[in-house]
């Protein structure tokens, strides 16, 4: 079975501007902006959905 449970995260790590798929960090992004592709592997995301993932 694979893992589960929890992992701390730093309260100013940025994991709704950081993408998920490639790592980059989107700098202007804010709190209005709900969704964006990123520049670099332009996958498009949710930014509440992206923050979750690891």
């Amino acid at each position: 079975m694979g893992h589960s449970g929890y992992t701390y995260v730093d309260r100013f790590f940025p994991s709704s501007n950081r993408c998920s798929n490639c790592g980059y960090i989107k700098q202007d992004l804010t709190l209005a902006i709900r969704e964006w592709e990123c520049p670099e592997c332009k996958s498009f995301w949710d930014r509440d959905i992206n923050a979750m993932l690891p």
